[in-house]
């Protein structure tokens, strides 16, 4: 299921493996995919078709890393990953995404529909 994406950033420069240890003190792996909303069809065609509240590149969340303007009592849109680095700068990483789940949670617990 990887090999595509894989592939395909391979070719455009955007991915390599080092064949040995080069030196370095720290490894980075990165995915070297694009940040913002501009990159991910999805999140911009729901920018444009609601009107939604951007700074720059960004949808802006509230702290528990919803979208304002679609949540409510009764409904729920929040964002994990780099879409919600807005509500939380480390949201890419395992400790974003406890940070955004624990949020999520506390919501769904008080929803009335539930």
């Amino acid at each position: 299921a990887w090999d595509e994406p894989i592939e395909s950033a391979r070719s455009a420069g955007r991915f390599r493996v080092e064949p040995e240890l080069n030196g370095a003190e720290q490894v980075i792996a990165a995915t070297g995919f694009h940040r913002g909303l501009r990159h991910n069809p999805l999140l911009a065609r729901l920018v444009e078709d609601s009107g939604l509240e951007t700074a720059g590149d960004w949808i802006v969340l509230e702290p528990d890393s919803t979208v304002p303007s679609l949540t409510d009592e009764t409904r729920t849109l929040a964002l994990a990953g780099v879409p919600a680095q807005w509500a939380f700068p480390a949201a890419d990483t395992l400790a974003g995404a406890k940070y955004a789940a624990r949020r999520f949670a506390r919501r769904v617990e008080r929803c009335l529909t539930r």
